[in-house]
């Protein structure tokens, strides 16, 4: 009898070895972990190329409808003779009341949709021409072909013509911008200015389409812009903010006063001496929680869900004394990554908070049910469910408050992390007997 070893009596002995091994078993789910990291880039990449469609798709309904619209003026030019020929003087009006009202709509081009608005606003304005006294000489002024010009960012967005209410006459709005003010793209009306008038009171309404945001220059000594809306999520930028607004469910109303020692341009000008500042008070009506903004932040969890997840099928695993082949996991992981797929998918036709609770309910049923058919107890497989669930809630709950986003992942982290500690700790106890030879 040889006394040599018997290695093919030690080989079931490697594989029970093998199979009960708690290092080994962490260190394949921790594989397995860095290998569904290729699904999840190609999930970002269906995401970015979906809101690229949707970004094409908008800006061609907001290049039909009318753009960002912003507001250049009044500017009053007044032309003169000068040694180089015709010059024009350019005046900002002395007072600027802006009154305006914003009219969200929706509008849909295939399974996309975006919010653009239409608009009517008045302007009351009033010209000093005393102060041209201390400018020019009078005598060399053309008050008679005087000029007042309005400029617009995007002027296929005007619905109507636009007269201009003037020493009780209407004045036809005119194409174009024909002296160099400092203004590019607007209309205008010619004037024929009495000298012996110090004060030029006019008034104008102008009704637009736009989408996105609304912006007006405050060119006035003294400016008053009021806007009203029925859209509740609006944000406010440019370079004034309001002095005092009201948000609510039904819309908001702000209200900006700026006087010229807070801007940065002149008055009056000649030409060539300035162009039209790009100081504004500007609206934006902001799309709270686009879909696809929102599966981006979600798809950052994944690996804390997929953490997660694997701990409360291992513990399972573990308490149950079962064996979950490496290729079940693998499943398990795809469960969850069709998450993202199918949220996604779903949240291009409905709302994002009946999308999340489908696609979460989905990958949920898909994970316990199949847990119970592998550990065939139906405990562990409710354990795994609630596990599941509970930290689908919880990542709705992140994504949803913005602004404490950080503290909800650092306490939810804190608290998950203790709960698997707790059920971690006594892990050798479960650990299955070895078969021997």
């Amino acid at each position: 009898m040889s006394d040599e070893p018997n290695y093919l009596n030690q080989f079931p002995k490697l594989l029970n070895f093998l199979k009960d091994s708690l290092i080994l078993k962490i260190a394949i789910i921790a594989i397995i972990i860095s290998l569904l990291y290729i699904p999840k880039s190609l999930i970002l990449e269906l995401i970015a190329e979906r809101e690229q469609r949707s970004e094409e798709v908008i800006n061609t309904i907001h290049q039909k409808w009318g753009g960002s619209q912003s507001i250049n003026g009044p500017i009053l030019s007044i032309p003169f003779e000068s040694e180089k020929g015709i010059q024009y003087l350019h005046l900002n009006p002395e007072e600027l009341d802006i009154q305006g009202q914003i009219h969200p709509e929706e509008r849909k081009k295939s399974i996309f949709s975006t919010i653009v608005y239409k608009s009517e606003v008045d302007y009351s304005f009033t010209y000093d021409l005393q102060a041209l006294k201390e400018i020019s000489p009078a005598q060399k002024l053309l008050f008679d072909k005087a000029i007042l010009s309005f400029g617009i960012s995007d002027l296929k967005g005007l619905s109507r013509s636009i007269t201009l209410n003037f020493d009780d006459k209407q004045i036809n709005a005119r194409p174009s911008i024909p002296v160099n003010n400092g203004l590019k793209d607007g209309f205008h009306f010619p004037l024929a200015l009495d000298p012996q008038q110090a004060l030029l009171n006019m008034n104008t309404n102008l009704q637009f389409n736009g989408s996105q945001q609304l912006s007006f220059t405050p060119n006035g000594r003294k400016t008053i812009v009021q806007l009203q809306s029925s859209w509740p999520h609006p944000g406010f930028e440019g370079k004034y903010l309001p002095d005092s607004y009201e948000i609510s469910d039904h819309g908001f109303d702000s209200h900006w006063e700026i006087h010229d020692l807070q801007r940065n341009f002149i008055s009056s000008w000649r030409d060539h001496e300035q162009s039209m500042s790009a100081e504004h008070c500007t609206v934006r009506l902001i799309q709270i929680n686009g879909s696809y903004s929102q599966v981006h932040r979600l798809v950052k969890y994944t690996l804390l869900f997929l953490c997660f997840t694997f701990a409360a099928i291992f513990i399972c695993e573990r308490l149950s004394q079962q064996v979950i082949h490496p290729l079940q996991y693998i499943l398990f992981g795809f469960a969850s990554l069709m998450f993202y797929v199918l949220l996604l998918s779903i949240s291009e036709h409905i709302s994002f908070m009946y999308a999340y609770l489908i696609a979460s309910c989905t990958s949920t049923l898909m994970i316990s049910f199949y847990s119970l058919s592998i550990l065939s107890n139906w405990k562990n497989s409710l354990s795994i469910a609630l596990t599941t669930g509970a930290l689908y809630a919880y990542l709705y709950g992140t994504i949803q408050l913005e602004d404490y986003a950080l503290l909800m992942g650092s306490i939810g982290l804190i608290i998950t992390l203790a709960v698997v500690m707790y059920f971690t700790r006594d892990l050798k106890s479960y650990k299955r007997a070895e078969i021997e030879a």
